[in-house]
């Protein structure tokens, strides 16, 4: 289902919180990214008044808000082509980002624990997890955003992902829901057509082997990637984290999510359709390329734009079972 840019509202808010209605926009661009918490927006708008500081900016398409974040850069130019305002934000989970966490070892903490002390005191309320899971020891270090904590506590359980969704609830389970099915096909009147496609078969991005120092120092064992198709060698060493040095031989689980996030990056397609489309990360695409079909592909990334060339919707998409 496609959008009417035409319908919608934007909004700045000030520092009370005060609505002001602002023009339809030149130009924007909205971006969300399944493995960010921080979404971003970036929007031109004619400037014919003065504007107060903005702490927020939304739009809206009728009643339903499809974006609100804080404001990172508010600035006015002028040029012979006219006066212009731009304002470039993100949604709340920058500031999972933004923030440091306190270095420091915790000692048989749950994932409760880490949701009470590094997201919650940012405005998020609501964990949905289907489970719990316990380090005996997790060591927090210097540098760490408060939004890399919750996500490696969890990655390294064992579990699956986190992510916040467009409610601002933070989700952690073993497989996104899979959302919504689109098509896209120049071949199939019913699916949405592309204007752009690129497939890309990242060769460089794949793992295929960690050796692994044991806890007397020496590099005794080894994880091989699964996939042994890619005809690669592309070897590293890996001293495994505070967190996986309790059990023994607990590097080769370390090395296994590496090796899966090294997957992640094999085959990217992105395919760009006219229009605003309504579509949310992990919902699913089956993609007619023409030459070869893709189905179930996972929508990692959304790309929404206006610009004087029109209105365009940008799937990222990514095989599922490496999320």
């Amino acid at each position: 289902m496609s959008i009417v840019p035409e319908n919608l509202t934007f909004y700045g808010l000030d520092r009370d919180l005060m609505r002001v209605n602002l023009p339809r926009p030149l130009e924007f661009e909205l971006v969300k990214s399944f493995d960010s918490p921080a979404h971003s927006f970036e929007g031109d708008f004619p400037c014919g008044t003065a504007y107060p500081e903005f702490m927020y900016v939304e739009f809206w398409d009728g009643q339903t808000r499809l974006f609100r974040g804080l404001v990172d850069e508010q600035t006015v130019t002028e040029n012979d082509g006219g006066r212009r305002f731009r304002l470039i934000a993100r949604s709340r989970g920058s500031l999972l980002l933004d923030n440091e966490a306190r270095p420091q070892t915790y000692q048989n903490v749950d994932l409760q624990d880490i949701f009470e002390n590094h997201i919650r005191p940012y405005g998020f309320s609501e964990l949905n997890a289907q489970t719990l899971p316990l380090f005996n020891v997790f060591p927090v270090l210097k540098g760490t955003s408060e939004w890399e904590v919750f996500y490696n506590f969890f990655r390294n359980s064992g579990h699956g992902v986190a992510y916040i969704n467009d409610e601002n609830k933070v989700i952690c389970c073993e497989h996104p829901d899979t959302g919504v099915i689109h098509s896209i096909s120049n071949r199939d009147p019913a699916a949405m057509r592309y204007s752009s496609l690129k497939i890309v078969n990242n060769r460089y991005s794949p793992v295929t082997e960690y050796i692994i120092r044991d806890q007397d120092g020496a590099y005794s064992y080894s994880y091989q990637n699964p996939d042994q198709t890619t005809g690669l060698t592309r070897r590293r060493y890996l001293i495994p984290s505070g967190e996986f040095m309790d059990a023994s031989y607990a590097g080769w689980f370390e090395a296994f999510l590496r090796i899966k996030r090294s997957m992640l990056g094999k085959q990217v397609i992105t395919a760009t359709v006219p229009g605003y489309q309504a579509a949310s990360l992990c919902d699913r695409v089956n993609l007619d390329a023409g030459l070869c079909r893709y189905d179930g592909l996972f929508v990692h990334q959304l790309r929404w734009k206006l610009s004087a060339g029109g209105v365009s919707t940008t799937f990222t998409l990514i095989d599922p079972q490496y999320i």
